[in-house]
């Protein structure tokens, strides 16, 4: 794998970890969509999570899907990473990869972001670990 920045990963070093971030993202959204739907008024209760309505003023037109996305993405920030040592060194990817491979791998996001057929966060072959 290739970082955007042109930073070779090595994958079998990175491989563990990979792993474990496409469990946990998997985890973590059947965590929350349990939540949204159980938090919900009663008489929303026992919707699929996509007809669920979380509302936030200064957020009109995200909804409770891609909320979920924004949240989780929020947790790989990482303003000053140094992509070249990350990438030579770490047992993990940059946080970038880290995130964007996963997402990639999820059809929900795609599907929340309405991303094309073939795209790169919609691509036509998943891994489903």
């Amino acid at each position: 794998m290739t970082t955007a920045e042109g930073h070779a990963v090595d994958g079998l070093r990175c491989l563990r970890t990979g792993v474990m971030d496409h469990v946990v993202l998997r985890a973590v959204h059947r965590a929350y969509r349990t939540a949204v739907v159980t938090f919900t008024p009663q008489s929303e209760r026992g919707h699929r999570l996509r007809d669920v309505a979380l509302y936030f003023p200064d957020l009109p037109s995200v909804s409770s899907e891609q909320l979920f996305y924004l949240l989780y993405a929020q947790s790989f920030c990482e303003p000053h990473e140094d992509v070249a040592s990350v990438s030579q060194q770490a047992s993990w990817a940059p946080a970038k990869a880290r995130l964007n491979r996963p997402l990639a791998d999820f059809e929900s996001f795609a599907e929340a972001f309405h991303c094309a057929r073939g795209s790169p966060m919609n691509p036509e072959r998943r891994c489903t670990a």
